[in-house]
């Protein structure tokens, strides 16, 4: 299971160390900032690759070695792509959809997880010149998060089940911080920390193929399955290619 305070506190190490560095760079080349990368009325089309933890686990079984099987609403793989545009020198617009996907952790052979969910974001981010080619960019906005289903299957272990919940899509808000770096070309890279805070409402439940009732599901499993925590911490490489 992956410890995320240990993930948070080691990316934002990462982010601090890049800022560093750079400024410690810029110093030493006596680069002035004030001939800093300006992408205002400019269209640019990034896409980006993420990997990430959840806040809050599921649990839904454990190992031979007696380690919680978990899965999360946040976290996991994504790819998104969508486009930014820069409304002056100092804020760019930004939009973007994509794909994320979560599964069982720690994997094992005896039984299949997966959580799916197509997101939609939207938002600012206000840039700062960190050197003549380097941009540290900090914002956030809003987003609309539509799940799939949360598929759990241990029906080979003895006593197990294949549960499907069904949830319905809910708006949530993020936040990021991103190192991007240009050349001489109309291309950038960089990397990122992002996170995000949204939860899902159970909408419907299947188990074993047959529908069954979301209220004779005991306490336990309804506190953790009745507003699922789809809230997470993401690190992100990205690429973008200017356009206008």
């Amino acid at each position: 299971m992956i410890n995320t305070k240990i993930f948070f506190y080691a990316m934002m190490f990462m982010v601090l160390i890049t800022h560093s560095r750079a400024q410690d760079f810029t110093a030493n080349n006596n680069i002035d900032t004030t001939t800093r990368i300006d992408t205002g009325g400019k269209f640019r089309i990034e896409g980006s690759f993420t990997v990430g933890a959840g806040l809050k686990q599921l649990t839904v079984g454990k190992t031979t070695d007696n380690v919680d099987v978990t899965m999360s609403g946040g976290g996991g793989m994504s790819g998104m792509i969508g486009f930014d545009y820069g409304i002056n020198w100092s804020i760019e617009f930004n939009a973007a959809g994509g794909y994320q996907y979560s599964s069982l952790v720690p994997q094992v052979k005896n039984a299949k997880g997966s959580f799916s969910r197509i997101i939609f974001l939207t938002g600012l981010k206000y840039t700062i010149p960190i050197a003549s080619s380097n941009l540290l960019k900090i914002g956030g906005g809003f987003g609309y998060y539509i799940p799939g289903d949360l598929d759990v299957d241990i029906s080979s272990v003895s006593g197990g089940g294949h549960n499907i919940y069904s949830y319905d899509g809910n708006a949530g808000f993020h936040f990021s911080c991103e190192y991007e770096m240009f050349d001489a070309s109309n291309l950038s890279w960089g990397m990122g920390l992002k996170f995000y805070t949204v939860s899902y409402d159970l909408k419907s439940l299947t188990s074993n193929g047959v529908p069954y009732p979301i209220n004779l599901l005991s306490q336990t499993v309804k506190d953790q399955t009745m507003k699922l925590d789809g809230s997470g911490i993401d690190l992100t490489v990205f690429i973008v290619l200017g356009l206008l």
